[in-house]
């Protein structure tokens, strides 16, 4: 991350410390769900059954001046920044990992994730998209199992030296394990 990069975090985060900035508003909750994500009525996303969020809705934006950066609504701090928006957004699902592990390491609980149609109510959200700023959907890099970034890493390490998928060498690996 560049300086540039750098001076709007710490601008980002002092707005949210000084309260001047909504982002910095969410108060914490412990989502209850993963897996495909539904609608439920209320804006939050449904919740699956391995008690770890889908996804969280990020602001993608371009400052002329510097990189490309993407921000949680729902995540107070969680940013990242990156040369194109593609790295951006890939930056930002590894932030959004460091985040909820540092939130757990906190003893606290993670902010339950609301769908874009209740975050467009939001007046940074709004303001946000008002200025062509683009809302994405960022996941988690877990996979259902729960393993952490350093397992997945190696399991698709591994996948890719036999030429497969990580879900067709986890399907295989099951499957074999099973037929014992």
């Amino acid at each position: 991350m560049d300086d540039a990069a750098v001076q709007g975090t710490a601008r980002h985060l002092r707005a949210s410390r000084a309260g001047g900035d909504r982002r910095g508003a969410a108060r914490p909750r412990r989502p209850s769900g993963r897996d495909r994500a539904k609608h439920r009525p209320g804006g939050r996303l449904d919740e699956g059954e391995a008690g770890i969020v889908t996804a969280y809705v990020g602001i993608l934006e371009k400052d002329p001046t510097s990189l490309w950066g993407v921000w949680f609504p729902d995540l107070p701090g969680c940013i990242a920044a990156a040369e194109t928006a593609d790295a951006t957004v890939i930056q930002a699902a590894e932030a959004l990992v460091q985040w909820m592990a540092l939130i757990e390491e906190d003893g606290r609980t993670l902010p339950p994730a609301r769908t874009i149609e209740v975050l467009r109510q939001d007046v940074d959200v709004s303001q946000a998209l008002a200025a062509g700023h683009a809302a994405v959907v960022i996941r988690p890099p877990f996979d259902e199992l729960g393993l952490d970034e350093t397992a997945i890493r190696a399991i698709d390490s591994a996948a890719e030296r036999r030429g497969l998928s990580r879900r067709d060498l986890v399907r295989e690996m099951v499957l074999n394990q099973i037929a014992v």
